[in-house]
C-alpha cells in the first residue's frame, strides 16, 4: 500500500474514491430510486442498511434535514464521517442523529441520496467541476474531523508540563539539534552550544523520547517533526520548511519529481521484503534517511490536499506510477541480489 492509499484508508475513504473514479455520474433521481427498488426487490438479503429498512420512495424526495450544502458541505461531510463511524453504535448515532436533526435512520438515508443529487447540480458543478474536486473537499473536511476527535496535535494546554524544557533544553533546540546530527554533524560541537555535556544530553534525549511515546495526542511528536523540518539543514531544507509549515502548492516546488518520488517508495518496499538496509536502499538514491524524511513530508502534504482535484488527476497519475515501478522491481525480486 502506498502512501496516497494509507492516507485515504485512514479517513475510511479508499473504496470510495474507488468506486467514484469508476462509476459514470449519478442518474436522475426518480431512475436512482426505482433503480434500487428493483434490486431491493430482486436480493433483500443483499441490503446494506443493516437490518434498518431502507425507504426509496422517501429517498427520492429531496430533504437536507440541517445542512446547507451549498454554503458549508464540510458540515455535512463531517456528519457523514462521524455517523459512519459510530454506526453500530445507537446511542452514539441516535446523539448525531439529534445534533444534525435526522429523524431516523431511512431520513440519514434520504439525506445522503438529496446530496448525491446536488452534487451533479450546477450549484454544485460551479464550486467542484469534477468529482474528483468534490472528494477533494470531503477529504480535507474529514481529515480535521479525524484529527479533533482524536486530539492529534491539539492538547498544547493539558501537556504543558511534558512540553517544559528538559534540563533548559526546549522542544524546539532538542529537535534542530537531533536534524544538525541526523544531517552528519558533530553532535560534541552541536550540544555545546546549547550549553551541555554529552551526559546531559543523553538525559534529555531519553526524557524528550519518553514524553514522546506517552503522549497519545502525538501533540509533541508533530511539534519536534515541525522544528526537526525546519531546522534547515539538508539537501531538501526548503521543501521540509515548506512542509512543516503547512505549505505545498505547486508540484513545480516538489523537492524531488513525483516519479522519482514513487520509484523510491516502492524500492524501499521491495527491499524490505527482502530485509535489505533501508539506509542502503536511500543511499544508492543518493539520500539520506533524513532527507527521505523531508521529502516524504512534503509529498505527503500535497498529496493529501491536491490527489483528488481535477477529477483525481494526481490519484491516477500516482497510481499509474506505483504499478509501473511495482512490476519493475517485482520483476527485479526474481533474483537473489536487487541492485537499486
Amino acid at each position: 500500500m502506498g502512501l496516497l492509499d494509507t492516507i485515504l484508508s485512514a479517513l475510511g475513504l479508499r473504496k470510495q474514491v474507488q468506486d467514484n473514479l469508476h462509476t459514470p455520474p449519478v442518474a436522475s433521481a426518480t431512475a436512482t430510486a426505482a433503480a434500487a427498488a428493483v434490486a431491493a426487490d430482486d436480493d433483500d438479503d443483499d441490503d446494506d442498511d443493516d437490518g434498518e429498512g431502507r425507504d426509496f420512495a422517501l429517498e427520492a424526495v429531496d430533504d437536507r434535514a440541517s445542512f446547507d450544502f451549498d454554503n458549508d458541505v464540510d458540515r455535512y461531510f463531517a456528519a457523514q464521517f462521524r455517523i459512519e463511524q459510530n454506526w453500530d453504535d445507537e446511542d452514539d448515532r441516535g446523539a448525531l442523529f439529534g445534533e444534525y436533526g435526522i429523524r431516523s435512520p431511512q431520513h440519514w438515508y434520504q439525506v445522503k441520496a438529496t446530496f448525491e443529487r446536488w452534487s451533479q447540480s450546477p450549484a454544485a458543478r460551479a464550486k467542484y467541476p469534477t468529482d474528483g474536486d468534490l472528494m477533494q473537499a470531503q477529504m480535507d473536511a474529514t481529515q480535521k474531523v479525524a484529527m479533533q476527535s482524536m486530539n492529534i496535535g491539539n492538547q498544547h494546554a493539558a501537556l504543558a508540563e511534558d512540553l517544559a524544557p528538559v534540563e533548559g533544553v526546549t522542544l524546539e533546540q532538542w529537535a534542530k539539534a537531533q536534524a544538525g546530527v541526523a544531517s552528519g554533524g558533530d553532535v560534541n560541537q552541536l550540544i555545546a552550544g546549547l550549553g551541555v555535556d554529552k551526559a546531559a544530553w543523553d538525559r534529555i534525549s531519553a526524557e524528550w523520547n519518553a514524553r514522546m511515546s506517552r503522549d497519545t495526542s502525538f501533540t509533541i511528536t508533530m511539534e519536534y517533526s515541525k522544528h526537526f523540518g525546519s531546522a534547515g539543514v539538508g539537501q531538501f531544507a526548503g521543501a521540509s520548511a515548506s512542509a512543516a509549515a503547512g505549505e505545498a502548492a505547486s508540484e513545480a516546488d516538489a523537492p524531488i519529481t513525483l516519479e522519482r518520488y514513487v520509484e523510491i517508495e516502492v524500492a524501499q518496499s521491495a527491499g524490505s521484503s527482502q530485509g535489505k538496509d533501508a539506509a542502503g536502499i536511500l543511499k544508492s538514491f543518493g539520500m539520506s534517511p533524513m532527507e527521505w524524511g523531508q521529502v516524504g513530508g512534503w509529498w505527503s502534504l500535497y498529496m493529501s490536499k491536491n490527489a483528488m482535484r481535477n477529477n483525481g488527476e494526481l490519484h491516477a497519475r500516482y497510481t499509474k506510477l506505483h504499478e509501473q515501478f511495482e512490476a519493475k522491481y517485482a520483476t527485479a525480486s526474481a533474483d537473489d541480489d536487487i541492485s537499486f
